[in-house]
């Protein structure tokens, strides 16, 4: 044991000393550093998801379900400066159509994709209307099938039923109150036919309408029906009818190339040759007292004429006020004796609602009330409300589109992919 205790003792004596670790004078404190640094980093990561999901799911949950009002005003009615096309996306989904017709007096209607809008004249809302019967409108159509009254307060639709009974409806837009006029009763003999165009007189009051045989140019049938009344009485239509008018009274109206007609329910008012007008466009006005016809022309740099039903004459109100190629010059109604609102269709650019005067009185040029975006069609205006001001309004609050939300959520995603990859970066940076 001795001899044992006696070799370890030399063994310890030749080893070497062990040496201390020698370590950085601040180790400790770049390691708390670190570790605060890592705990911040997570802390933020965790802080940019969460606001980046919350932010998107706010998005997605506030996002509009409906076709909002463009400024939710209470004020006088207007027409407003803008008139917009409904997108594609917003037309195609049966969920943003609306079967309620109580919707107030309308600054404008027209279709948008075959389907038929309005335009609140208060508030600028935009609403696509589920009309009984609507049938939308086919490429030989010459003319509207929806019209808004000049007063903004009625709108009426040729309608075609299952059936095949076809006819017009109007509706009292203040409360929904609707009223059908059958033209041909369903299992009528011979062709099947459809009523076509449809427009009112300047008071608001009277109907005419024209209609022909389904998928067959050109129309067969006219009438007029008297304000509040449940029937009508057809009378032929030549094939080449392109307007239909209708008067404060019993007067009707068709416009042919080149010619004009106007008759009560008993005899030819006035017929004669328009020298001027080749090419006539697909609606025409009736001056109040029912002594004129506004006529436009789709000739390239077309004009409007001012048809004098008691002189037997045409003259000129206007011609050449653009100089932005084809330019078509539609009528849309009267202000008063003085004044005709026209749709002038520029072909590079859109539509323009301008006020031109009439002829015979004020001379002092036309004036562009309202832009009309491409989409549009079928446009009517209420013409009454066109002796104010037009209003400003904000465009539409469209519901988001499908493709908008993906794109919603890739852009969440790459954020947070982001986030996550800064965070690596920083954890792997050594501490200093």
């Amino acid at each position: 044991m001795t001899d044992l205790r006696e070799e370890l003792t030399r063994i310890a004596e030749r080893a070497p000393s062990p040496r201390p670790y020698d370590a950085a004078h601040d180790a400790w404190r770049r390691g708390r550093r670190a570790r605060r640094r890592d705990r911040a980093v997570v802390l933020g990561v965790v802080a940019a998801v969460l606001v980046v999901v919350g932010g998107t799911a706010s998005l997605l949950v506030t996002a509009p379900t409906r076709i909002a009002p463009a400024a939710p005003v209470d004020a006088p009615a207007a027409v407003p400066t803008d008139l917009r096309a409904v997108p594609d996306h917003v037309l195609a989904d049966p969920a943003f159509r609306t079967s309620d017709l109580a919707i107030g007096v309308q600054a404008a209607a027209f279709t948008s994709g075959g389907l038929p809008v309005a335009v609140s004249a208060t508030d600028g809302s935009y609403r696509i209307l589920d009309l009984p019967g609507w049938n939308a409108p086919g490429g030989a159509s010459p003319s509207h099938r929806v019209a808004l009254s000049p007063d903004g307060r009625q709108l009426a639709w040729a309608y075609l039923d299952p059936d095949g009974e076809t006819g017009v409806r109007t509706v009292t837009l203040e409360d929904g109150t609707v009223r059908e006029i059958p033209v041909v009763p369903a299992n009528e003999p011979g062709p099947q036919q459809e009523v076509l165009a449809v427009t009112w007189s300047p008071d608001s009051g009277w109907l005419v309408w024209a209609s022909g045989v389904i998928e067959t140019e050109g129309w067969v049938s006219h009438g007029r029906v008297a304000p509040g009344s449940s029937s009508t009485r057809p009378w032929p239509a030549r094939p080449d009818t392109t307007a239909v008018l209708a008067g404060d009274d019993a007067v009707r109206g068709l416009l042919h190339p080149g010619h004009i007609s106007v008759n009560d329910d008993e005899a030819r008012i006035a017929g004669f040759t328009i020298q001027r007008v080749l090419e006539p466009t697909p609606v025409a006005a009736m001056s109040p007292d029912g002594t004129r016809v506004a006529v436009g022309s789709t000739t390239p740099n077309g004009a409007v004429d001012v048809v004098d039903l008691n002189r037997m004459r045409v003259r000129l109100a206007y011609f050449g006020g653009y100089d932005e190629g084809q330019t078509t010059y539609a009528p849309l109604g009267w202000l008063g004796a003085d004044t005709i609102a026209v749709a002038a269709d520029v072909a590079s650019r859109g539509t323009d609602i301008v006020l031109v005067p009439a002829p015979g009185n004020r001379r002092d040029g036309e004036a562009v009330v309202a832009r009309v975006e491409d989409g549009v069609a079928d446009l009517t205006v209420a013409v009454d409300l066109l002796d104010r001001p037009t209003v400003d309004r904000p465009g539409p609050d469209w519901p988001w589109s499908e493709e908008r939300q993906r794109l919603v959520l890739a852009g969440a995603g790459l954020l947070v992919l982001l986030a996550v990859a800064a965070a690596v970066v920083v954890r792997r940076r050594p501490a200093r």
